[in-house]
Protein backbone atom coordinates (compact mmCIF):
# COMPACT_ATOMS: atom_id res chain seq x y z
CA UNK A 1 0.00 0.00 0.00
CA UNK A 2 2.74 2.58 1.18
CA UNK A 3 4.75 2.15 -2.55
CA UNK A 4 1.50 2.48 -4.65
CA UNK A 5 0.66 5.72 -2.52
CA UNK A 6 4.14 7.24 -2.84
CA UNK A 7 4.32 6.42 -6.83
CA UNK A 8 0.93 8.16 -6.89
CA UNK A 9 1.95 11.43 -4.94
CA UNK A 10 5.73 11.60 -6.77
CA UNK A 11 3.70 11.09 -10.19
CA UNK A 12 0.92 14.30 -9.19
CA UNK A 13 3.92 16.25 -8.10
CA UNK A 14 5.49 16.03 -11.65
CA UNK A 15 2.78 16.17 -13.83
CA UNK A 16 2.83 19.91 -14.43
CA UNK A 17 6.97 19.86 -15.36
CA UNK A 18 5.62 16.79 -18.06
CA UNK A 19 3.05 18.39 -19.75
CA UNK A 20 3.54 18.84 -23.56
CA UNK A 21 2.04 22.40 -23.62
CA UNK A 22 2.40 26.08 -21.22
CA UNK A 23 -0.10 28.37 -20.97
CA UNK A 24 2.31 30.94 -22.15
CA UNK A 25 3.50 32.66 -25.23
CA UNK A 26 6.33 31.18 -27.16
CA UNK A 27 8.10 33.84 -28.91
CA UNK A 28 7.10 37.38 -30.73
CA UNK A 29 4.37 36.17 -33.48
CA UNK A 30 2.40 34.56 -30.74
CA UNK A 31 2.45 37.81 -28.45
CA UNK A 32 1.93 39.84 -30.96
CA UNK A 33 -1.47 37.64 -31.35
CA UNK A 34 -2.52 38.20 -28.34
CA UNK A 35 -2.32 34.68 -27.04
CA UNK A 36 -4.18 33.53 -29.90
CA UNK A 37 -1.48 30.55 -30.81
CA UNK A 38 -3.51 27.26 -31.90
CA UNK A 39 -4.12 29.80 -35.14
CA UNK A 40 -0.68 29.20 -36.02
CA UNK A 41 0.24 26.27 -38.74
CA UNK A 42 4.20 26.29 -38.33
CA UNK A 43 7.18 25.32 -36.27
CA UNK A 44 6.05 27.47 -33.63
CA UNK A 45 3.14 24.87 -32.87
CA UNK A 46 5.47 22.70 -31.57
CA UNK A 47 4.75 24.70 -28.10
CA UNK A 48 1.01 25.01 -27.87
CA UNK A 49 -0.73 22.99 -31.50
CA UNK A 50 1.14 20.22 -32.15
CA UNK A 51 -1.12 19.34 -34.83
CA UNK A 52 -0.10 22.37 -36.39
CA UNK A 53 3.28 20.45 -37.05
CA UNK A 54 1.23 18.91 -39.99
CA UNK A 55 2.33 21.72 -42.24
CA UNK A 56 6.01 21.73 -41.67
CA UNK A 57 6.99 21.22 -45.53
CA UNK A 58 11.00 21.37 -44.60
CA UNK A 59 12.79 22.30 -41.94
CA UNK A 60 11.96 25.25 -39.34
CA UNK A 61 13.53 26.21 -36.49
CA UNK A 62 13.50 29.12 -33.86
CA UNK A 63 14.14 30.54 -30.33
CA UNK A 64 13.29 33.66 -28.47
CA UNK A 65 14.29 35.09 -24.91
CA UNK A 66 12.46 37.70 -23.47
CA UNK A 67 13.69 39.22 -19.99
CA UNK A 68 10.47 40.45 -18.11
CA UNK A 69 10.57 43.57 -16.05
CA UNK A 70 14.95 43.52 -16.54
CA UNK A 71 15.08 40.56 -13.70
CA UNK A 72 16.55 37.46 -14.60
CA UNK A 73 14.30 35.31 -12.85
CA UNK A 74 11.29 36.06 -14.50
CA UNK A 75 13.13 35.25 -18.02
CA UNK A 76 11.69 33.65 -20.75
CA UNK A 77 13.26 31.27 -23.02
CA UNK A 78 13.08 28.80 -25.52
CA UNK A 79 13.97 26.82 -28.83
CA UNK A 80 12.40 24.54 -31.50
CA UNK A 81 13.30 22.25 -34.58
CA UNK A 82 11.21 20.72 -36.44
CA UNK A 83 11.85 18.95 -39.62
CA UNK A 84 9.53 16.64 -42.32
CA UNK A 85 10.90 13.21 -42.51
CA UNK A 86 8.74 11.46 -45.61
CA UNK A 87 5.12 11.47 -44.49
CA UNK A 88 5.61 12.72 -40.80
CA UNK A 89 7.01 15.80 -38.94
CA UNK A 90 9.75 15.40 -36.30
CA UNK A 91 10.28 18.24 -33.55
CA UNK A 92 11.65 18.93 -30.14
CA UNK A 93 11.42 21.61 -28.01
CA UNK A 94 12.97 23.26 -25.14
CA UNK A 95 11.72 25.80 -22.29
CA UNK A 96 12.56 27.56 -19.60
CA UNK A 97 11.38 30.14 -17.29
CA UNK A 98 13.49 31.83 -14.89
CA UNK A 99 17.14 31.53 -14.49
Amino acid sequence: MMPRLFFLLFAISFASALSAQFNDNAGGRSTSMAGAYVALNDGWSVFHNQAGLASVQTFDAGMYYENRFGLSALSDKGLFVAARLGRGVFAGSYHSFGY
